[in-house]
């Protein structure tokens, strides 16, 4: 395990990260959204790119040659494991370089574009394993009658603190976004005056399994790296956890396939943008959505859109594609609930002796500990 881990690390450390935001100078640019941020000189940020993903790749080689010199000290499966890794690094690198031209191309027509078009479909096959066809047709919006409490932002930050007197390496900031969010093991919340019931679910059971799955990682692989396949059971075991405690709170909720219905409504040429617009935010203020943050959701679906076919980001369609498939795994061995927490692993390492279970941290008496403070609020 030790040179497993070893090799690990060495991946991690040259992995690429989709949305990471590249820094030099006066440049911050984000290599997969251009417009976070303004690009000053695209032939500059483009030498300084683009030499980044060359070096990863030189380093990546050297640690694959590395690997297979050691074949026979590794057992097979984590021998493969290892090499699946870099090979999916190698495809994120790829990737980016064809993305960069493309945005950059949409920026100034007059850039050089080393490809005609960029296939964004592929982008989400390739790493959210989701396409059009995964999108449930004959979806049924339910509106429930959950009874939303409003909780004080005094209240939310008692929470909170709670949580970090749990776990004191918790942080947590607020900021002025629409959406709750865990990046780098920061839960990130938007300033409101109030906030829902369903907020509290959300950012205690939903986003604490983020939190939970990057924490165990390190605690059990010393490493943040995240397994090529993590995504599969990422979204939909912080979904199954957020409704298995909603539901502890409001015993007739019933999961609704939101964002299905809103890529329905995208993929409807009969309708206009407008149209479209206000079909997604009465979708979507079931979920008790603004206009405003609902009209976010629309740009987001629809972020992508080429030079001859509408393409969409289809991650949401996670959600949906995977939610029954958690509850399967978990209904057949009980066990996979603490392996699935053991870090940002995938299916196919559940069946390994890969998942570390050990060092995990008591999720359960966390989330009990919550439900019932989140009881006394509302």
């Amino acid at each position: 395990m030790d040179l497993f881990i070893k090799f690990l690390k060495e991946i991690s450390k040259n992995n690429i990260h989709l949305i990471k935001p590249l820094k030099k100078s006066n440049i911050t640019q984000n290599p997969v959204i251009f417009w976070y941020s303004k690009v000053p000189n695209l032939k500059e940020y483009r030498y300084i790119y683009l030499w980044k993903l060359y070096k990863q790749k030189v380093k990546l080689e050297q640690i694959n040659k590395r690997i297979k010199l050691n074949k026979e000290k590794l057992w097979e499966q984590r021998y493969k494991i290892l090499l699946d890794e870099i090979k999916y690094i190698y495809k994120k690198i790829d990737f980016l370089k064809n993305v960069y031209d493309f945005e950059a191309n949409k920026i100034d027509p007059k850039y050089k574009i080393s490809y005609p078009e960029m296939d964004y479909d592929y982008f989400n096959r390739a790493f959210f394993w989701v396409k059009k066809s995964d999108i449930c047709k004959d979806t049924y919006i339910e509106d429930t009658d959950e009874k939303y409490t409003n909780v004080s932002k005094a209240d939310l930050k008692e929470l909170l603190e709670l949580s970090k007197k749990i776990i004191p390496w918790l942080n947590y900031k607020f900021w002025s976004y629409a959406f709750m969010s865990h990046g780098s093991g920061t839960l990130v919340i938007p300033t409101k005056k109030y906030y829902t019931s369903r907020e509290l679910v959300t950012l205690f059971f939903h986003e604490m399994t983020h939190f939970f799955r990057r924490y165990n990682n390190i605690a059990n692989y010393q490493t943040t790296h995240w397994f090529s396949d993590y995504m599969k059971l990422e979204e939909w075991f912080a979904l199954y956890n957020e409704y298995y405690y909603w539901k502890k709170l409001l015993p007739n909720i019933k999961y609704n396939p939101f964002y299905d219905a809103c890529y329905c409504v995208l993929l409807n040429n009969k309708l206009n943008k407008t149209q479209k617009q206000e079909k997604i935010y009465k979708i979507l203020k079931v979920k008790w959505f603004s206009r405003e943050k609902s009209l976010h959701y629309y740009y987001r679906f629809y972020r992508y859109s080429s030079f001859k076919t509408d393409q969409y980001f289809l991650k949401d369609l996670i959600y949906t594609k995977w939610y029954k498939r958690v509850n399967r795994l978990l209904k057949q061995n009980k066990k996979n609930y603490d392996l699935i927490f053991s870090g940002r692993v995938w299916p196919r390492m559940l069946k390994t002796d890969l998942c570390i279970t050990q060092n995990n941290f008591d999720t359960k008496t966390y989330f009990d500990t919550m439900l019932a403070e989140i009881q006394k609020k509302i």
